[in-house]
């Protein structure tokens, strides 16, 4: 029953040598070019999200490699099939599937009503009868807002990413039927003794499960099916609700830093927009050494990229400060290598004419905010530029403090 990855020809019944070096190797590849805009844990900056529900251009393996090889017309995802070889390309979406948590690669199908009256549900029946009806679901949280008159077949991939308990809850109406690799885990039917009604709660160990669900709601019902997967720790939703009509997402400071990647209007592609726990905001470009902007009583609202998937600006709403910038200028292009948060300050990591360099901007009193700057070896020609002030000359060792 178990199965733990998805490949381009299905599902490796175990995580065999061959697929633990493409995992690997599509982490790699993931470390190098996918976490300036996509996070280092895959949560989403400037790109949307990869481990997240919502998935504009497919979710499938075979959608996210051709995502990853022909890129995205209008965005900054460019093709990579010019840049790695095809077995790289396919290794960086296995690493991507496998770190997936829920249901993904959803199809829907319809069935006439007729071929299933006074019958159980199983899915032998679906072999009997042709669909009147198949499509893609690209999201996987649904929300029917129409009238529907048929028997509705749900098929999806359920990804388990910890070994533990887990049971389905569905708020349903008419009759319903979850099937976990086949086997029948859920039965109900509004209409019949709760005696007959079926629930398991299941062991189930991190992997990848085929998940089917059948269901029926009375004709003059609206379909509103909302499925939940009760888990040992939370819960899931997995259909029930869309993404058109979500819910305000503002990120407010909390008591340790935060590093937002988001694109917002007037700031550089890429650039890390650090929320210290004094509500000041500091937007930091690594790849060009310098403070763009900053705002003091600062929070981030996000719901205008949700609905977009990112391609709509954030907005930062708070009080702009132009007295706080300030930037360093080298004679050597500056690689940005990755970022960290150490409590209430933000770590950045860049490499300058082959130095390495660590830039942390921490909190200071009230608004204030201080940026510091470390090396072990000399970064030849490196002065720090403070506005209409004289540049401060330097060896990339420096302490600054903006109130």
């Amino acid at each position: 029953m178990n199965k733990y990855l998805l490949s381009a020809l299905g599902l490796f019944t175990t995580i065999n040598a061959s697929a633990s070096d493409s995992i690997a190797r599509g982490e790699e590849i993931y470390k190098q070019i996918c976490h300036t805009c996509h996070a280092p844990d895959l949560s989403g900056g400037i790109g949307p999200s990869l481990v997240d529900p919502y998935w504009k251009h497919g979710d499938t393996p075979e959608a996210i490699l051709r995502t990853i090889s022909d890129g995205i017309t209008g965005s900054e995802m460019i093709a990579y099939k010019h840049i790695y070889k095809e077995n790289d390309l396919k290794a960086l979406r296995d690493f991507i599937m496998f770190q997936q948590e829920d249901m993904r690669s959803l199809t829907h199908s319809t069935y006439p009503r007729d071929h299933f009256k006074e019958k159980r549900f199983s899915l032998d029946q679906l072999k009997t009868v042709e669909s009147l009806e198949q499509k893609n679901v690209k999201e996987n949280l649904l929300y029917f807002k129409h009238n529907y008159d048929g028997v509705a077949h749900f098929q999806a991939k359920l990804h388990v990413v910890k070994d533990g308990h887990f049971q389905f809850k569905i708020r349903t109406t008419g009759r319903t039927s979850v099937f976990l690799d086949k086997e029948e885990i859920f039965y109900e039917d509004v209409s019949k003794d709760k005696k007959t009604f079926v629930n398991k709660k299941i062991m189930l160990k991190k992997g990848v499960y085929d998940l089917d669900i059948m269901n029926e709601e009375r004709q003059q019902h609206n379909l509103k099916l909302y499925v939940e997967l009760v888990k040992d720790k939370g819960h899931s939703l997995l259909m029930g609700k869309d993404l058109e009509g979500s819910e305000p997402k503002v990120i407010l400071p909390q008591a340790y830093a935060q590093v937002l990647r988001k694109s917002v209007p007037n700031i550089s592609p890429r650039t890390l927009l650090c929320l210290l726990p004094n509500k000041t905001l500091v937007a930091y470009n690594p790849y060009l050494g310098k403070v763009e902007r900053v705002w003091k009583n600062s929070k981030l609202d996000q719901t205008p990229s949700l609905n977009a998937r990112s391609a709509t600006p954030s907005q930062i709403i708070g009080e702009a400060d132009a007295g706080k910038i300030f930037g360093f200028q080298v004679a050597y292009p500056i690689r940005f290598l990755e970022y960290q948060v150490i409590n209430e300050s933000v770590q950045i990591k860049t490499r300058i004419g082959g130095v390495e360099q660590i830039v942390t901007i921490s909190p200071g009193e009230g608004s204030s905010y201080q940026v510091t700057g470390k090396v072990k070896e000399d970064i030849d020609h490196f002065e720090v530029i403070m506005g209409d002030q004289n540049n401060i000359k330097s060896n990339g060792n420096f302490e600054l403090s903006f109130k």
